[in-house]
């Protein structure tokens, strides 16, 4: 045999025989037979294997096959309909567009189902509705004889909740805060219920692009509520987290919730809610226009944590952001907070509490506990209090370091009526402190508001950075900006607003009498009434706020000077007669005295510029002034006020020029001052230049007021005080007179000389006046080049007159020209005169003439230097022209010399 297979033969009964009988042993050489081998049982496992390997892949290839090409995706979808509806119950129809069974790219099972819709019979609600629905089903533990759902996608649904009885919306006086552990103890269940259904599917991973649900009844954040970006996972054994964002109308919170159990029994519950808009909760917008009124413009989030029947924690932080008041807004660093429930005492603790306002610091603590816990025959609500020990104020504007502190807030909330109690408000420093209530019922259109507080000392610098930045803000920022230093007693402060009063913006609230009243008494306080005015120091007074009035009446102070002077007050008042008037301004009256160059220095300051155009300076000023200033200026430069208007009415006491004023001397300057923004006015007694006159003087303060300027200069003088004014006079005018002067800033000084009481000559005519004699002289007075012309020059009394021009120098009359002179009752003549050398030439022309005066006086000069045996020093020539001479001559010329 050239070969032998090794193969297994098996022989029938009837197939044996002898071995003789063989064909082979009929051969002449003899045969050889292979043994067979023994079976080994590793050979027999491995053929055995094959031929499981090759059943399963025949069976695998199969139902790929099946799969691949939808042979079972009918029985699949029958069976997940009969599947749903028997989960859901008859209330519910399912109802599964396709169910389609494949292998994924991981070689997972993936489950496929599509257009899946549940509806809610009885109401005919499409509850649940999805495009898509994929299941990755691990093969080897269904193999197993377990179904796990490695991951679970829903590409958009859309759900349905009216179909559930609407309920009604959150009853706050039906909240207890001792009903929370009975609470936790219903809710806890209900998630083990969750948990167990979980573990049960054996899900690992579950994720949604968008859930849309409608809630069964609208609320102020719409009728919808969408979870984007939905991920279910279940990272290790016993824990199970929740990431989504969602959106419920201008809400965009991103929610993460963590769920810890023991087998079917949840052990802690984590939930956290981020980038939640707190004025979406806590904002008063106008009904008008829509602005922010009162709430916080912060992100908020808020975290809540909670093991079984042990522990409950609620964190709260926020920031940055703004705090609306009356629509002012004041920025916030940060503000958070952690509330922990004692479930001994069955009330909240706030452990531990900040807010940030830049150097601003309220670190807090405090309780939460039911009202009727605390106080008997109280309605439903809340009882709170809150404590901020070592709490910093600062405010800007306010160059002092923060304020510290402390802080005690206590009251209640009842939500029934709709009332927040706080019966104490408490804040204390190391200078003083006060103490107050308010009481608020929230109702439309705008609460009922009722305040007071008491403080029996506090320092004004601790007022100015306690002051609530929206609280009567206008006088707030008037106070922080012009007052500084001293202290506060017997502070008041008493607000009542009746529902309805506080109106919507813009509408500036206008207080009404009785609705709010603040008062205090300031001691040493430094008061600055203008930015461009020395400010007030060691001021004393009393600042009232009675409705829309603010006043403050000064008893006394001072105002320093910078050259070192100080003015001192004894009483003044600043008042803002309507603190809701557009654009807003003060009146300031204060009276005020002091050395004459302090007064004048303090009325040099913008906008009073009294001594802008003054001709002498502040240094040239002794003696005293005491008087008052008057002014009215706005108070905010942003809402573009009027140009100030200001006054001062001074009383000047012995005030004296060190400096010549016009070439006169002035001293012993006795009278009344007033300066405006516009001129100055004098109506004083001097001494000038020695001689006792009164002075009504307006002088302008602006050059474009040139046209105000006028004065006068009015009195008795004698001989001396003549010969001080020009003493070229006293050759024409000797013993006392009545001297009036006046000017302005357009034509020549006039001047009115009363005669009567003196005796008044012409040089060389020889006419003169005697004292008693009723007369008069009136002109305009000038000077140039050491001349002094008096124009329009008339001269009148009983029986004689002249009128013309007169100049006079140093050594008298230089020159005139006098028109309708009248010497005697018969006169009617002209002069002209001229000196020349030490004599005049006169030129005499008219109808009549008595030259018996002229004749004597001639006779007179002459024998009396015949008599000396000298000549004359002067030398005069007289021509004369007339009508009639009374010494019967007509024609005459004549020289003396």
């Amino acid at each position: 045999m050239d070969h032998i297979r090794g193969e297994k033969v098996v022989f029938g009964k009837g197939d044996y025989c002898s071995l003789d009988d063989l064909p082979s042993c009929r051969r002449p050489d003899a045969p050889l037979l292979a043994t067979p081998t023994r079976r080994r049982p590793m050979r027999i496992v491995a053929k055995l294997l094959s031929v499981v390997v090759l059943v399963f892949s025949a069976v695998f290839s199969t139902v790929l096959v099946a799969l691949e090409e939808g042979y079972l995706d009918d029985t699949l979808t029958a069976r997940a309909e009969h599947e749903l509806s028997s989960a859901l119950g008859p209330d519910f129809q399912p109802s599964v567009g396709s169910v389609r069974l494949r292998f994924t790219q991981t070689w997972l099972l993936g489950l496929a189902a599509g257009d899946v819709k549940i509806v809610h019979k009885p109401s005919g609600v499409v509850a649940l509705k999805t495009d898509s629905l994929k299941v990755a089903l691990s093969p080897l533990s269904l193999m197993m004889g377990r179904i796990v759902l490695s991951r679970a996608e829903i590409g958009s649904a859309e759900g349905d909740l009216r179909f559930l009885p609407a309920g009604a919306p959150l009853d706050l006086k039906s909240l207890r805060i001792d009903a929370i552990p009975n609470a936790l103890s219903a809710a806890f269940p209900a998630i083990d219920r969750l948990v167990e259904a979980l573990r049960r599917a054996d899900v690992m991973d579950v994720a949604a692009t968008r859930l849309s649900l409608k809630l069964p009844r609208p609320t102020e954040h719409g009728d919808s509520v969408s979870l984007v970006d939905f991920d279910l996972t279940h990272p290790d054994e016993g824990r199970y987290v929740l990431k989504t964002a969602a959106e419920f109308g201008d809400l965009r919170p991103r929610i993460t919730i963590t769920v810890d159990a023991d087998g079917n029994t949840v052990t802690a519950l984590n939930a956290n809610v981020e980038r939640l808009p707190s004025n979406s909760f806590i904002m008063k917008r106008s009904k008008i226009t829509g602005e922010k009124r009162f709430g916080i413009e912060m992100p908020l989030t808020i975290g809540v944590t909670a093991e079984r029947e042990k522990t409950l924690l609620i964190r709260i932080a926020a920031g940055p952001g703004l705090f609306y008041a009356d629509s002012i807004t004041q920025p916030v660093d940060k503000g958070e907070g952690q509330l922990r429930y004692d479930f001994a005492d069955r009330k909240f603790v706030l452990d531990r509490g900040d807010i940030v306002s830049g150097d601003t610091r309220l670190p807090l603590v405090g309780t939460l506990i039911d009202l009727d816990r605390v106080q008997k025959n109280q309605p439903a609500g809340f009882a709170f209090e809150v404590v901020s020990n070592e709490a910093y104020s600062a405010v800007k504007g306010v160059d002092l370091p923060p304020q510290p502190f402390s802080l005690r807030v206590a009251g209640f909330f009842a939500p029934e009526p709709r009332l927040l109690q706080l019966d104490t408000i408490g804040v204390s420093t190391k200078e003083g402190n006060f103490a107050g209530s308010l009481a608020a019922r929230f109702v439309e259109p705008s609460p009922a508001v009722s305040f007071a507080a008491r403080s029996d000392m506090l320092t004004v610098d601790s007022l100015r950075r306690l002051w609530p930045y929206w609280y009567a803000a206008k006088v707030r920022d008037w106070v922080i900006q012009n007052v500084q230093g001293g202290m506060v007693r017997n502070g008041q402060i008493d607000v009542n607003l009746a529902a309805g009063r506080i109106p919507e913006h813009p509408i500036p609230i206008h207080f009404e009498p009785g609705e709010i009243k603040i008062s205090l008494d300031v001691e040493d306080a430094g008061i600055r009434f203008n930015k461009t005015m020395p400010a007030a120091t060691k001021t004393s007074g009393r600042v009232e706020m009675i409705d829309r009035m603010v006043s403050v009446a000064i008893t006394r102070g001072g105002i320093p000077l910078p050259s070192g002077k100080t003015l001192t007050s004894d009483g003044g008042r600043f008042l803002i007669g309507d603190i809701s008037d557009k654009p807003l301004m003060g009146q300031l009256t204060l009276k005020a005295a002091g050395a004459a160059s302090a007064v004048a220095e303090f009325a040099s300051f913008p906008p009073i510029n009294a001594m802008s155009r003054a001709p002498f300076a502040l240094s040239d000023l002794t003696g005293n002034v005491a008087g008052e200033v008057q002014g009215v200026f706005g108070l905010e430069e942003a809402q573009h006020p009027p140009a100030p208007v200001f006054k001062a009415d001074l009383k000047l006491s012995d005030v004296s020029l060190k400096k010549p004023f016009r070439d006169r001397q002035i001293s012993d300057l006795t009278g009344d001052l007033s300066v405006d923004q516009y001129a100055a006015r004098l109506t004083a007694r001097a001494d000038i230049d020695g001689m006792k006159l009164k002075i009504e003087a307006t002088e302008p303060v602006r050059k474009d007021r040139a046209e105000l300027r006028k004065w006068r200069v009015f009195g008795d003088i004698g001989n001396d005080e003549l010969a001080s004014i020009s003493p070229s006079l006293a050759d024409v005018v000797s013993g006392s007179l009545g001297l009036d002067i006046s000017g302005d800033s357009v034509s020549a000084d006039k001047v009115a000389v009363d005669l009567t009481n003196a005796s008044l000559s012409v040089p060389g005519i020889g006419w003169r006046k005697g004292a008693g004699v009723a007369a008069k002289a009136e002109f305009s007075m000038s000077s140039a080049q050491g001349v002094t012309t008096l124009d329009d020059f008339s001269l009148g009394g009983e029986g004689f007159g002249a009128s013309g021009v007169l100049k006079l120098d140093k050594s008298g009359l230089l020159a005139a020209d006098l028109k309708k002179i009248r010497l005697s009752p018969d006169d009617k003549f002209a002069v002209s005169l001229d000196r020349k050398g030490k004599g005049y030439a006169i030129a005499v022309t008219g109808d009549a003439l008595d030259l018996r005066p002229l004749l004597s006086k001639l006779k007179d000069d002459n024998g009396a230097a015949a008599s000396k045996g000298q000549k004359d020093a002067s030398s005069t020539s007289i021509s004369a022209t007339l009508g009639s001479v009374g010494a019967t001559t007509r024609k005459a010329s004549a020289r003396f010399d």
